[in-house]
Formats: structure tokens, sequence, C-alpha cells
């Protein structure tokens, strides 16, 4: 039902997530706000399932930047 983890964004001038593992390996990371993490790792295998941690960097239009951190848990 959920086959991506997808932050929706308005009025973006930059924007950035970055995904890692349990072991701190950045395992995603993506610029564009229209590409969602899919549960792929950066060589496009499948992700065990498991909890891993985002963070995600954006700056608004108006200069306001905000940072969000949390973890996302991957079931297969």
């Amino acid at each position: 039902m959920n086959d991506v983890f997808e932050i929706n964004v308005n009025d973006i001038a930059s924007y950035s997530i970055s995904i890692y593992d349990r072991w701190g390996q950045e395992i995603f990371n993506s610029t564009n706000p229209a590409l969602p993490w899919d549960g792929k790792t950066k060589g496009a295998t499948d992700a065990p399932a498991g909890v891993y941690y985002y963070t995600i960097q954006s700056i608004c239009k108006d200069g306001r930047s905000n940072k969000k951190q949390g973890f996302v848990q991957l079931i297969r």
C-alpha cells in the first residue's frame, strides 16, 4: 500500500533527503522532492526490512530553513 517514502513539499527553493541504515551508512539521497525512496539502496537492490534513519533539509522560497530527522520502518 505504501510503496514509497515520500515527502510532499510546496514553495521549496532547496531540498535534500538522506536515508541511513543502522550502521550509519547512507543508502539513499536525493535533492529532488519528486523522487521518493522506494526501499532500494544506491546499488538498486532491495534494502532489508528494518528501521532506517532519515534527515531532511530544506530552504523555503522566503528564506526559512528547516531540518527534520526521524525513523522510518521498512516492512517487506
